[in-house]
């Protein structure tokens, strides 16, 4: 905790690794959540499965950076359609675009390849890359972060190799 606020200011990406523990992790209760959080576990979805890894990921922006949701992902405009960004949040006064997906492929898979997660990266920074070229203007954000999760300690390492081998312009 407490790196991202000086990882946005800078203008280069970069990956950041953080453990983030629960206390139960066979069961998912809203009830302690931020107001943020629980007003989109609570609402409506743009689709996909994402919800509660949407909703872990501002909790953790919450707690672990003084982050502020400021948008959620229905209420970003874009100038066209394309892939959408999941919220808008303020961490340190700068405004940043998070997009929140998973290093996961199921429960009864034990491993989790450098394609795997080459493919998750080079999907989800193409989209990431788009929804910064179609943000509206009254939206923009500074700087876009990828928030991945995985239930497994190495398969991070795994996305952090994979994203030290991709392409710089991705």
């Amino acid at each position: 905790c407490g790196l991202l606020g000086e990882a946005v200011l800078q203008p280069d990406p970069n990956v950041l690794t953080t453990t983030y523990t629960f206390d139960d992790g066979t069961t998912f209760d809203p009830t302690p959540l931020s107001p943020e959080p629980k007003a989109r576990y609570d609402g409506e979805n743009a689709g996909g499965s994402s919800i509660c890894s949407e909703v872990m990921s501002m909790q953790l922006l919450i707690d672990c950076e003084g982050g502020k949701v400021l948008k959620k992902e229905t209420e970003i405009a874009y100038t066209d359609s394309g892939p959408k960004t999941d919220y808008i949040a303020d961490i340190q006064g700068v405004k940043v675009g998070v997009s929140v997906t998973r290093a996961y492929l199921g429960p009864f898979v034990d491993t989790y390849t450098l394609e795997d997660a080459t493919s998750l990266l080079t999907k989800k920074l193409a989209g990431v890359n788009e929804s910064t070229l179609l943000v509206s203007p009254e939206d923009k954000w500074t700087k876009q972060i990828l928030h991945i999760w995985t239930l497994e300690e190495g398969w991070a390492q795994t996305v952090q190799t994979a994203w030290e081998l991709l392409d710089a312009e991705l």
